[in-house]
């Protein structure tokens, strides 16, 4: 009925940046020139978790679990000579979680639903994205709290259909509640997309590139193991790009605040019975063509990806 799972993970990084500029070391006269430096930063650590699933009966399932995690800096991130003060950043991982499958042989439907906060510390933020040139090293911006739930319900008709051909349905939704716990001048230009103006206090705010919402229903008709076909939505809520949550698109379109949007997908899959139950399938993302924006950038806007039309064949050896 309970199972434990407790574990202990040893993690160490190295990294090394070797600056080859070729002025690097110059003087006025321009001697020692080619010359290059390096830049060293190393850690070690222990990551202990605690994991559990309990089995309450035949039909409930309550899982759940603490754990650390650690994620070191790139080097790429780290921007010109700076790897030395970019920090590892930490994680403390908590989640409680249920799956029901009472009405599945009744009504063919299972939920699952779970509880989760994440507790950071150095998280690692886009500076300023808003100064001149690329601008967005990254930076640490001290610790960050992200509470949470998640929604699970399948529906499928031929759990309990006597029908060759049945309906089946997933519908999935998250909220994420994601917040600076650090008091730190914020970043804030309000006319200037160059040099950034220090003002206010960023506690509290939302973490940046976090949506709140998160969403997909999919809906689908067929018969199980020869064909199906089905569509898809899925919906992603606004979310900041600094940790200023500055409202609106900044100029050049380096910063500011990303729309929700929902994108329309479909497919179509046969099953191949000679063909060793292989799978051939149709797909269309982004049925409408729905023009939104996918990240924000020191580089400017990017668009999400167009209608796309794909075929292919999922071969099983």
């Amino acid at each position: 009925k309970l199972i434990l799972t407790p574990g202990l993970r040893y993690e160490s990084y190295y990294l090394i940046h070797n600056d080859r500029d070729k002025n690097d070391g110059a003087g006025e006269n321009g001697k020692n020139a080619n010359n290059y430096t390096s830049y060293e930063k190393d850690e070690y650590i222990l990551l202990p978790g605690l994991g559990f699933t309990y089995e309450a009966n035949n039909a409930n399932q309550i899982y759940g679990g603490a754990h650390m995690g650690m994620a070191p800096p790139a080097v790429g991130d780290a921007g010109y000579r700076q790897i030395s003060n970019l920090k590892s950043q930490k994680s403390f991982n908590f989640e409680l979680g249920l799956i029901n499958s009472n009405f599945e042989d009744k009504y063919g439907l299972t939920f699952e639903t779970a509880a989760f906060r994440t507790v950071e510390r150095n998280r690692p933020v886009k500076s300023s994205l808003r100064t001149t040139g690329t601008g967005s090293t990254l930076k640490n911006i001290g610790t960050t709290f992200t509470d949470g739930v998640e929604f699970l319900v399948n529906w499928d008709q031929s759990k309990y259909s006597k029908t060759s051909r049945n309906w089946f349905a997933t519908l999935t939704y998250s909220f994420m509640y994601p917040k600076l716990k650090t008091h730190q001048k914020g970043e804030r230009s309000s006319d200037d997309a160059g040099s950034p103006i220090i003002v206010d206090d960023i506690y509290e705010n939302d973490i940046p590139f976090v949506p709140r919402h998160k969403g997909l229903v999919t809906i689908g008709y067929g018969i199980p193991n020869k064909w199906n076909i089905s569509t898809t939505a899925r919906y992603r809520g606004s979310y900041y790009t600094d940790i200023d949550n500055t409202k609106g698109i900044g100029q050049s379109g380096r910063w500011g605040q990303v729309d929700d949007h929902w994108i329309i997908n479909a497919r179509g899959n046969y099953t191949l019975s000679k063909f060793n139950n292989s799978t051939l399938y149709l797909s269309l993302t982004n049925v409408f063509d729905k023009v939104y924006i996918a990240s924000v950038s020191a580089e400017g806007l990017k668009v999400g990806n167009g209608r796309s039309v794909m075929t292919g064949i999922e071969y099983s050896f």
